[in-house]
């Protein structure tokens, strides 16, 4: 009896050392991506201006089952001041984790929110709206911007050396929020994934991988033009994540049995 208490008590302590790990670790990844200039400098500056901070999300992408992943932010977002670009770091950081508590860019994130009604409302229990349960980071934390206009606009051996010096922090973003489900959205985004994950994808459907051990689905969305999806798109997308999301409640059930048993 004394040996499993000790064994109890050795337990919560190395859980409680672990989230203490993840919490600062957390805070180091979220300086650095706030502190990020390598694409400020050399022939990259010209593509990534120096008056828009990086961004490390939008809204707090903890503990949500679902994250969408686009490609990078717009310069609306500072334009518009739906973001903070204070020299303050932390105010930086808590305009982008409150960005969904208050006014944000709805003519993104609103074609983005379609996918999470009706049954898959009910499914995820959010109440003001969808990123109450879903997070939104990007593969590239910073505006591109060039004489021709954003992202798309720029050639594409640029975006190639962007996303190089950008993607190892959504890799760690991964790791520290290991969601269930990850929306790929966007073409540059999807053939990403596609490379990581060794996998060849079609749009529409959902691909289960491994990374470091924590397995998800992947559902691979090309951003269309002005991001207008048809209602049958939409209702698409919808079936695919009720189809993901059943499939994790019919696992949990089965855990849930099989430990009953045991």
């Amino acid at each position: 009896m004394e040996n499993e208490f000790r064994i109890h008590k050795a337990q919560k302590l190395i859980k409680r050392n672990n989230k203490r790990l993840i919490i600062m670790s957390e805070m180091m990844l979220l300086q650095r991506v706030h502190h990020c200039k390598q694409c400020k400098v050399g022939t990259l500056e010209n593509f990534v201006p120096k008056q828009y901070p990086p961004v490390y999300s939008f809204g707090d992408p903890k503990q949500k089952s679902i994250i969408v992943v686009s490609i990078n932010p717009s310069s609306k977002e500072y334009e518009d001041r739906y973001l903070s670009s204070s020299p303050e770091m932390n105010e930086r950081i808590k305009s982008q984790m409150c960005y969904f508590h208050g006014a944000y860019y709805n003519r993104f994130f609103g074609n983005i929110e379609k996918f999470f009604y009706d049954e898959v409302k009910e499914m995820l229990q959010w109440i003001r709206n969808p990123w109450e349960k879903v997070g939104f980071l990007d593969l590239v934390k910073c505006v591109t911007k060039s004489e021709k206009g954003q992202w798309s606009k720029l050639d594409e051996e640029c975006r190639m050396r962007i996303i190089k010096n950008c993607e190892g922090y959504l890799k760690e973003q991964i790791s520290f929020y290991r969601p269930k489900i990850i929306i790929v959205y966007g073409k540059d985004v999807c053939k990403w994934f596609a490379r990581q994950s060794g996998i060849n994808y079609k749009q529409w459907e959902n691909e289960t991988v491994k990374w470091n051990n924590h397995t998800f689905s992947i559902l691979f969305l090309y951003q269309l033009r002005q991001g207008l999806y048809t209602e049958s798109q939409t209702l698409r997308v919808r079936r695919e994540l009720r189809k993901i999301l059943n499939g994790d409640k019919e696992n949990m059930r089965l855990e849930n049995h099989y430990a009953k048993i045991v």
